[in-house]
C-alpha cells in the first residue's frame, strides 16, 4: 500500500514538473513580450506611413496635372515677416512645435478677408523634433502662401501690384478661370513631398490651430531627393539640382537657393544635419 501511494506521488509530481515546463516554456518573459509588442508598432506605423503615401501619390499626380494646365504667374506679396532668430535651435525655441511629415493635399484656400491667395497643407507628421509627441502618427493642417485661385480673386488682390495692369479689365470667363500663383516666386510642394517645418500653436474657441512661424521658414524634401531645401524666392524646384550635385559629393556648397543670405544657407543645412542625425 505504501509502495503504491509512493509511486503515485512520484508520477504527480513528475506531471507537475513537466507541465510547469510546459507553461514557462509557452509563455514569454518580459523582454520577449516587450520586444515583440515594439516590433509590432513599428510595423504597424510602416504600414501606415505607406497607405498615407500611395494616397498621396494619387492625389500628386491630379494636382500636379492640374497645375499644368492653368497659367502660372508670380506675384510679390506685401505680407509682413515676422522677425525670427538666425539660428536653427533659435527657431525652434521660439516655435511650439517643429514636425517632420509627408504633404497629403494641398487644397485651395483663398482668404477672402485678407486678399490673400492661400492653400492648405495636410501634413501627416512623421517626426516632432520639439513639441507635443503625441501628435506622431496624425495629420496638422496649416496654410501657405500661393497656390491655385481663381482670377477674379487675383485680380482682386493684386490688380494695383503687378499681376494685372491698372486699368486692365477681365471678361467674365477670363475672371472664371484658374492661375496658378507662385508668391514671391515661391512653388509649393506636391502630395508625396515631405516638410521640415516650426510651426506657432493658436487657441481658438478652444479648438488649436497650428501656423506657419514664417512663411520663409518651410523646408521641403520633393519625392526623389534626400535633402531639405529652404523655402526661398528660387523654391523646392532647385532640389533636384541641389541633390545631384550633393551625391557627387559637393554637398557643403551645393545646398544654396539663389536667393539665400549666409544665415539661410546655414539654416538649411542645419536641418539635413539634424534629420540626418534623429533619422
Amino acid at each position: 500500500m505504501v509502495n503504491k501511494i509512493g509511486a503515485t506521488l512520484i508520477v504527480l509530481a513528475v506531471a507537475a514538473t513537466v507541465l510547469a515546463g510546459c507553461q514557462q516554456s509557452g509563455s514569454p518573459t518580459t523582454g520577449q513580450s516587450q520586444t515583440t509588442q515594439s516590433s509590432k508598432q513599428v510595423q504597424d506605423k510602416d504600414a501606415k506611413v505607406n497607405l498615407v503615401m500611395k494616397k498621396s501619390l494619387a492625389d500628386r499626380n491630379t494636382y500636379v496635372k492640374k497645375i499644368s494646365q492653368v497659367p502660372t504667374k508670380s506675384v510679390k506679396a506685401d505680407y509682413s515677416v515676422v522677425k525670427t532668430p538666425d539660428t536653427l535651435s533659435g527657431v525652434m525655441n521660439q516655435a511650439n512645435l517643429t514636425v517632420e511629415g509627408i504633404v497629403q493635399t494641398v487644397t485651395p484656400d483663398y482668404q477672402t478677408d485678407t486678399s490673400e491667395v492661400t492653400s492648405a497643407y495636410k501634413v501627416y507628421v512623421q517626426k516632432v523634433y520639439a513639441g507635443d509627441k503625441s501628435l506622431v502618427g496624425k495629420s496638422l493642417n496649416f496654410q501657405v502662401f500661393g497656390g491655385l485661385a481663381k482670377n477674379k480673386d487675383i485680380y482682386h488682390a493684386y490688380q494695383q501690384k503687378t499681376f494685372i495692369p491698372k486699368g486692365e479689365k477681365l471678361t467674365d470667363k477670363e475672371l472664371q478661370a484658374t492661375t496658378y500663383v507662385k508668391e514671391n516666386g515661391w512653388s509649393l510642394a506636391a502630395p508625396g513631398d515631405q516638410v521640415f517645418v516650426p510651426l506657432v500653436k493658436r487657441v481658438y474657441e478652444g479648438k488649436t490651430y497650428y501656423s506657419l512661424l514664417t512663411p520663409k521658414l518651410v523646408f521641403y524634401k520633393p519625392i526623389g531627393t534626400t535633402a531639405y531645401i529652404m523655402h526661398t524666392e528660387a523654391g523646392p524646384a532647385v532640389a533636384q539640382a541641389t541633390d545631384a550635385r550633393a551625391k557627387k559629393g559637393a554637398e557643403a556648397a551645393a545646398l544654396k537657393n539663389a536667393s539665400e543670405t549666409p544665415i539661410e544657407t546655414q539654416m538649411q543645412k542645419d536641418v539635413n544635419t539634424l534629420v540626418k542625425t534623429r533619422g
